[in-house]
Order: C-alpha cells, then sequence, then structure tokens
C-alpha cells in the first residue's frame, strides 16, 4: 500500500510539473527549472533557439504547426530560450553551439534531431522517433520479409526476454534507430536454428551486399554498438549525397579512392583484401573523382591525376594524402595505410602562405596560422569564415574593416578573417554557409560562440561586448558605448 500510495505521489507531482508548464502555440516553453522533469518524462523535441536568429524565426511557425500534429501522439514538442543568461547552462551541458539547435531527449537522454525544418520533416522523423526501435519477430514469414526488405537488419535470437543480454540490444536499437531496422526472436528455437543462431542468445547482421549476414562472436555481441556500425556498411561501396551522412555518422576515418568510373574494375580489386584486413577501423569507398574534383581539392588533392587516394578524419578533419605521383598498388597503399593506423603520417594542410605583413586591423588567418591567432589564449578572436565569390561577404567587407578598426588598439580583442574555401577548416566548428562569424573567448577556445544577428558595425560591437566586457577601443568607442 505505501509502494502504491508513493507511485501515485509521484505520478501526481510529474503531471503537475508538466501542468505548470507554460505553453506557445502548442509548444512547451522550457526555462532552467522546468527543463529536467519535462525531458526526463517522455519523448520530447527541444529546440535551443536564440531571440534575435533569424533561422529560428523562420522555424517557428513550422514547429508550432508540427507541435499541433504531433500532440495526439503524445510526441511533446518544446522550446527553450538558450541566450538567456539564466538558460544558458543548460545549453553548455547539451554542447548547444548554434542557434536553432534541435535535441530528441528520451527519457532524458539526447540525441541530435537529423531531420529537416519544414513541419512535415519534423513530424515525420519524431513519428519515427515513436515507433518501437526493436520489432518483435513472432513467425518466419514476418522474419523473411525483413530479412528480403533490402535493407540492414540486426536481429537478436535470444531464449528468454527479461536477460540482461536483450535490455542491452534494445538499449543498443534505440540508439542506432534512425540508421537501421533492429528485430527480436525470443523464445522460438526452431526459428533461431534455421538462420545459424545458436546458444541463448545471438546477433546476426543480414545486409543485401557482401557476405550477406554476418553471425557476431560473443566479444562482438559485448561492444554490439561498434560491431553494428562494422559490419552494417559495404566494405568498399561508392559513395555519394545519399549515403554520404550514414558514412560520417559511423565515427571511422573514410578511405577514398578518387576514380574516372571506368577504372573501378581494375582499381577496386587492388584494395578489397586491405578494406576487410581494417574493417572496423577504416570506412573504404570509391568516389567519382571527375565529378566531384572539387571535393577532391578540398581534401588535399589536385582534382586532375585518377586514381588518387587519400584518407579523412571526420571528426578532427585532418586528412592525409597518398602521393599522387606514386601508382596506387596494393603493397604501397597498404604501406600507408599501415602508417596511418600507427599514427606515423603527417596530415595534409590546405593553407594560403602566412603574410609576411599582417597589422592590419584585420589579422589574416590561414590555415598555418590558424592556432598562433585564433587560439590565442590571451586574446578573444572575432573570426569571420568568408568564400572570395560570395555576395553576402562582399557586402560585409567594408563593415569587417570598420570593424577592425574600431579595435586596432586593443589589447583583448582581435578581428580577423580566414578565406575558408583555400584554408582547411575543421568541421567541427560546422562552417556549412558564407560568410559565418564565431567568437573565440580566452577562456574557451574549444567552444565558439555563434554570431547570428544584423551584419551591422553596431551590433557587431554589441555582440563583442556581451561576450567579452570588451568596449570598442577605436575612436569612436564613446558612440558606440552610447549605443550599447
Amino acid at each position: 500500500m505505501r509502494i502504491t500510495a508513493l507511485f501515485i505521489g509521484l505520478l501526481a507531482l510529474s503531471i503537475n510539473v508538466l501542468a505548470t508548464v507554460e505553453v506557445e502555440e502548442g509548444v512547451l516553453v522550457l526555462n532552467a527549472e522546468n527543463f529536467d522533469s519535462v525531458v526526463n518524462s517522455e519523448l520530447t523535441l527541444v529546440e535551443f533557439y536564440a531571440p534575435w536568429c533569424g533561422h529560428c524565426k523562420t522555424l517557428a511557425p513550422k514547429y508550432a504547426a508540427a507541435a499541433a500534429e504531433l500532440e495526439p501522439l503524445g510526441v511533446k514538442l518544446a522550446k527553450i530560450n538558450a541566450d538567456s543568461d539564466e538558460n544558458r547552462p543548460i545549453a553548455s551541458r547539451f554542447d548547444v553551439k548554434g542557434f536553432p539547435t534541435m535535441k530528441v531527449f528520451r527519457g532524458g537522454n539526447p540525441s541530435d534531431y537529423e531531420g529537416g525544418r519544414e513541419t512535415a520533416d519534423i513530424v515525420s522523423y519524431m513519428k519515427r522517433q515513436a515507433a518501437p526501435a526493436n520489432i518483435n519477430v513472432n513467425s518466419t514469414e514476418q522474419l523473411k520479409s525483413l530479412i528480403e526488405s533490402g535493407s540492414v537488419v540486426i536481429v537478436g535470437f535470444f531464449a528468454e526476454k527479461d536477460t540482461d543480454e536483450h535490455k542491452k540490444f534494445e538499449t543498443v536499437a534505440s540508439v542506432l534507430r534512425n540508421s537501421y531496422t533492429f528485430a527480436s526472436v525470443v523464445g522460438l528455437p526452431s526459428l533461431s536454428s534455421e538462420h545459424g543462431a545458436e546458444g541463448p542468445h545471438t546477433v546476426i547482421v543480414f545486409k543485401p551486399f557482401d557476405e550477406k549476414k554476418n553471425v557476431l562472436t560473443a566479444a562482438e555481441v559485448d561492444s554490439l554498438e561498434a560491431s553494428v556500425k562494422k559490419y552494417a556498411i559495404p566494405l568498399v561501396d561508392e559513395i555519394g549525397p545519399e549515403n554520404y551522412k550514414t558514412y560520417v555518422g559511423s565515427g571511422l576515418p573514410l578511405a577514398y579512392l578518387f576514380l574516372k568510373p571506368e577504372q573501378k574494375d581494375t582499381e577496386l580489386p587492388k584494395v578489397r583484401e586491405i578494406a576487410d584486413a581494417t574493417r572496423g577501423k577504416l570506412n573504404w569507398v570509391w568516389i567519382d573523382g571527375p565529378k566531384y574534383n572539387k571535393h577532391g581539392e578540398n581534401l588535399g588533392l589536385s582534382g586532375k591525376t585518377f586514381p588518387a587516394f587519400v584518407i579523412e578524419e571526420f571528426g578532427t578533419g585532418l586528412h592525409f594524402v597518398f602521393d599522387e605521383t606514386a601508382a596506387i598498388e596494393t603493397a604501397a597503399v597498404k604501406d600507408f595505410v599501415t602508417k596511418y593506423l600507427a599514427k606515423e603520417l603527417q596530415p595534409f594542410v590546405k593553407s594560403e602562405e602566412i603574410p609576411e605583413s599582417n597589422d592590419a586591423p584585420v589579422k589574416i588567418v590561414v590555415g598555418k596560422n590558424f592556432d598562433d591567432i585564433v587560439k590565442d589564449s590571451s586574446k578573444h578572436v572575432l573570426l569571420e569564415f568568408y568564400a572570395p565569390w560570395c555576395g553576402h561577404c562582399k557586402t560585409l567587407a567594408p563593415v569587417w574593416e570598420e570593424l577592425g578598426l574600431q579595435y586596432q588598439s586593443s589589447s583583448d580583442v582581435v578581428i580577423a578573417k580566414i578565406d575558408a574555401t583555400a584554408n582547411d577548416v575543421s568541421p567541427s566548428l560546422g562552417i556549412k554557409g558564407f560568410p559565418t562569424i564565431k567568437l573565440f573567448t580566452k577562456g574557451d577556445k574549444a567552444t565558439p560562440i555563434d554570431y547570428e544577428g544584423n551584419r551591422s558595425k553596431e551590433d557587431l560591437i554589441s555582440f563583442i561586448s556581451k561576450h567579452t566586457g570588451t568596449a570598442a577601443a577605436a575612436a569612436d568607442a564613446d558612440d558606440s558605448k552610447d549605443e550599447l
């Protein structure tokens, strides 16, 4: 009786907390006081936004419309002003680096939202999140249909459901639900033996390519998430826009062969043995070199020589270029890969030359001096990532020069710019368009603050002052202070 009463009391408290949350157009309004109670209670999509962010304003009506469609399904949409002093620690806790950032919370556990920003995209994505991550299979026909679906299907065969192994399987299914189909066969020994599953628990990866299925060893089941990623991607496949995100999501470095399509049959056999030996350490792909030659140039290749080989690390943004003057032969590539895995290779850094003189009001940053200028812990650095062909960058240019003059005599603040098309920029910075402006503060160089306000000198000065406490130091600084 006491346990029942306690449960009812806690349930009532939870309902009361949710009842006190403000709602705007069907969207829950979160803050530092109610955030955890809401995201811990049920499936919730949370938008971290800033009131001044133009992209957030564009998203708002679409987000509200999605909330209305999803409400009958019990899926909650919420938002939090992540730029307020009260809520900024929450944004930092969940590594929010720009606006809007959307995250899915399930029982308090966050995962990145990977859908689009249209109403239909949000609704479709969250419906998938609300569906079971793991399908319970009860018949031979049902399992056959899943295996022959043309997708990667991970099937766990279990003698009993109430086991640690089954719970772990369901946990991994929830984590990887957006990438693969998971299914459980419980207590059906004839169905298990039909597919070669032995013992009280076995996991098999079924797939429409390579060896068609992989029966995981006990050690591989112990590291199930890594094992699924290892076997659920083809040994060597063509990469393109439709599967690029899958490779990024795997977390493994990518070994690229840049080829002319007609070279595929002669060049791919040279690396299959190496790909098999390094499975789980590298993902191997080939790419239409002439079509994606600009991508090759971004990775440090000339974009003119085929075949060519390069290894890219998604997490660090580093890439390691195989000598384009050397022939692509198995022994040479194997030696290169062996040295890479042993960390004996130096990464290629695409960079313009460091300017002989860099005393202008706006400092020039290139790949070779990025750390020296931007990561100088004694300076706050406001950096513009630009492209020479970008019209918006050209419009910003005179404003940026004026801003540089404004802070030219400052001992704390540096105004700088980098041509992000001619110099390597870490993908962790998330540069997806131009111009992108980020503030690297003295205290936290690892997590720069995105600028998404109006591109006027006055607004930029206000942004710098807010986040650094440093006022403009040029001759017209007093006028700027009056505007803050």
